[in-house]
């Protein structure tokens, strides 16, 4: 995986190791074994994460939202026939009142709209946040690879493999 015997020099290996498993030295040569094991977390996930992020809890806002909508559509005519039938007529200040329902409407789906974008943007960063521990995790194995002598890396290969 990231390690291929013969497709890396002796000295590539220990400039990479030295690195902390990332190294270029030109276009053709550039590196990155953190990237390579990250790869290997993160490729199962991808689909299940884009999935859940971006199709069930937009569709579950939606409803959220659908459904609070409706609730307040219901209170509002029920809200009007009640003025109407007590008050015998159209009651200006109470129904002033029940024409905001709409801008409420409005303002809800737009924090709907609000509230998924942000899902979206935290859920994008959230998986850099695995890399580091990788590094991390990593540092000592680099480490001991550089004090490997010879012309392979056995143990090293082992590892990375």
């Amino acid at each position: 995986m990231v390690f291929e015997e013969g497709k890396i020099g002796c000295q590539t290996f220990k400039a990479v190791c030295r690195r902390g498993g990332v190294f270029q030295r030109n276009k053709e040569t550039n590196l990155n074994w953190n990237d390579s094991f990250l790869e290997v977390f993160l490729k199962p996930l991808t689909r299940p994460w884009n999935q859940v992020f971006q199709l069930k809890i937009s569709a579950l806002l939606q409803t959220f939202a659908n459904n609070i909508i409706a609730r307040l559509q219901e209170f509002s005519s029920t809200f009007r026939a009640s003025m109407n039938r007590i008050t015998g007529t159209r009651y200006q200040p109470g129904h002033r009142v029940l024409d905001k329902v709409r801008f409420l409407e409005e303002k809800l789906r737009a924090n709907a709209m609000i509230a998924l974008n942000d899902i979206k943007l935290k859920a994008e960063g959230s998986h850099r946040g695995i890399e580091p521990i990788i590094q991390e995790q990593m540092a000592p194995v680099y480490k001991s690879c550089l004090n490997e002598t010879g012309k392979f890396y056995p143990h090293c290969e082992a590892i990375l493999c």
